[in-house]
């Protein structure tokens, strides 16, 4: 279970990395009409580079799992609420619930004079780190309309009143290119292995829609999961994994600012394992 929690909060801040630290375009295209249903390729990516223009949004990111462990069914969420600001700024706040018992974890991350602070509550305590900023540079712009350009966009019947759906193919590649952009030190081997693209296949997400904005993405990660925990001979499971990202407010963040009294109080992290358990 450990092993499973360990990688779905890897996943989450890979996605608050890769969608936080996006290179903005210029102007964004507010000349914005009425789409129609099911819309068009020319509109996802219209979405898209809307979506690189935003400086500030809020991003809900859920997961909703069943796993079947032993002839038993275990139902498992786990949800991070995050606002992130114009400067990527993220104060996030996640919660994992399981066999009705609940845990909750806070963090801050700051990006000041060429760092990554970052602020993590555990158990009540506030713990600190500080990490260069060591992220390569972004996918040029003629990378990125390539890599756009290679996607399987297809439009289809919504099933969400006022949003346009779209299913999008999503290369092992593409993942690859993604994981390039990872800070270099940001991962030990055992976490690294854990985001091998050699148990990856290609896989679809679900974009909806609205406004000419992406609204909410949604994916199924069972087989992928299925691949993570088939690793660990100890484990006779199968899981049922969606995740939905709901992205709002976006441009209606204010500036992120860590509390005094936290920056104050917070303790080093070095004496501290993954899961916030004291080393000896």
């Amino acid at each position: 279970m450990k092993k499973i929690t360990k990688y779905l909060s890897l996943l989450l801040i890979l996605i608050l990395v890769t969608t936080a630290c996006g290179k903005k375009e210029e102007n964004i295209q507010s000349e914005q009409s009425k789409l129609e249903e099911p819309g068009t390729v020319d509109d996802f990516k219209t979405a898209y580079i809307n979506f690189r223009t935003v400086e500030s949004y809020a991003m809900d990111i859920n997961f909703d799992i069943d796993m079947l462990m032993d002839g038993s069914t275990i139902a498992m969420d786990m949800n991070m609420a995050s606002e992130i600001d114009k400067n990527t700024n993220i104060h996030s706040v996640m919660n994992i619930s399981v066999m009705g018992m609940s845990e909750e974890q806070e963090f801050y991350q700051i990006n000041k004079e060429g760092k990554i602070i970052s602020y993590t509550n555990i158990d009540g305590v506030w713990y600190y780190s500080e990490e260069p900023i060591t992220i390569k540079d972004n996918l040029s712009d003629e990378e990125l309309n390539e890599m756009i350009n290679e996607l399987d966009v297809k439009p289809v019947e919504s099933d969400k009143e006022g949003y346009q759906k779209y299913v999008v193919g999503f290369s092992k590649e593409m993942l690859e290119q993604i994981m390039e952009k990872m800070p270099e030190e940001s991962m030990n081997e055992n976490e690294e292995a854990l985001f091998d693209s050699s148990i990856y296949g290609d896989f679809e997400f679900v974009f909806y829609i609205k406004d000419n904005q992406i609204s909410i993405i949604e994916l199924d990660l069972s087989n992928i999961m299925d691949s993570v925990i088939g690793e660990d001979t100890e484990i006779d499971a199968q899981m049922g994994v969606v995740m939905t990202i709901e992205l709002k407010n976006y441009n209606k963040i204010s500036e992120i600012v860590v509390p005094d009294e936290i920056i104050k109080n917070a303790l080093p992290t070095d004496n501290l394992t993954y899961d916030g358990t004291e080393q000896l």
